[in-house]
């Protein structure tokens, strides 16, 4: 299969319904079963033969003992070296996408025709200054059944003292206000703001907004088992507040107390425009 075209559009309805493309280097097919079974059992048989030509017990055990070492050696090695490398075709994605996630995102949008798939990947730190302070490096990567494309933010802000139930985020323990700031050079040229905030017309921000972070167990006070992560999203537009609470999950790794420092990653997805 070889990989589709990194896209050039000039919204997220062209990025839907077709845009013009730049060729990406591709992944070809490689794989291939060398089945080497049959010339073993050819030989195998006539080895049978020979030796049994002389008398008529040899023959029988002859031709028994070369067949059947054949057909083996012959089978097991035509299996082994074609499901080898069948294996690796499946899992390719482009080399932009985080090695962990090249076998588990639907980077061909094999489903999701006739739409798009948005997945974000962040990787960034809290610091135990005053106030306390978070950033994060956040990459959004769109594909479709025939081009993808990638763009960075980065995340910054600072704690905030607002109570995380206020964005229907209970459970969380902390509360950042952050800003959303584009450093690459909006590659996908998307309506980035209907992703965080529906209905917006904003394209490549600043977005300003909150982020509230889970990583403790209500009832002990400890960090979430193999220090689990879920973030929620909140983003401010002229007066009104998105909720988003199921922006992302991932680790949180830290001291045994809640909020700074901590080392983060996270990553989450979206759906647009599927068909079915």
């Amino acid at each position: 299969m070889s990989w589709p075209p990194r896209v050039v559009c000039t919204s997220l309805l062209a990025l839907l319904f077709g845009c013009q493309s730049s060729d990406e280097p591709g992944i070809s097919d490689g794989g291939k079963a060398v089945d080497v079974g049959e010339d073993d059992a050819g030989e195998g048989e006539g080895e049978g033969e020979g030796e049994g030509e002389g008398e008529g017990e040899g023959e029988g055990e002859g031709e028994g003992e070369g067949e059947g070492e054949g057909e083996g050696e012959g089978e097991g090695e035509g299996e082994g070296e074609g499901e080898g490398e069948g294996e690796g075709e499946d899992s390719a994605c482009p080399d932009e996408v985080p090695e962990a996630y090249r076998a588990v995102w639907d980077c061909a949008a094999t489903s999701c025709p006739g739409g798009t798939l948005a997945y974000k990947y962040a990787v960034g730190e809290s610091a135990d200054d005053e106030p306390e302070t978070i950033i994060l490096e956040e990459r959004w990567f769109l594909f479709t059944t025939s081009a993808w494309c990638t763009d960075t933010w980065e995340v910054d802000g600072e704690a905030s003292p607002i109570d995380p139930a206020t964005f229907n985020a209970p459970e969380a323990e902390t509360v950042w206000e952050v800003t959303w700031t584009m450093t690459s050079r909006d590659e996908c040229a998307a309506s980035w703001g209907g992703l965080l905030f529906p209905g917006s017309e904003v394209t490549d921000g600043p977005f300003e907004g909150y982020l509230q972070l889970d990583t403790h167990t209500e009832l002990s006070g400890d960090r979430n088992e193999d220090d689990l992560v879920l973030v929620s999203a909140s983003v401010i537009e002229d007066g009104g507040l998105h909720n988003s609470p199921d922006y992302a999950e991932g680790t949180a790794q830290g001291a045994a107390g809640v909020g700074a420092p901590e080392q983060y990653t996270w990553t989450g997805g979206l759906r647009i425009g599927c068909d079915g």
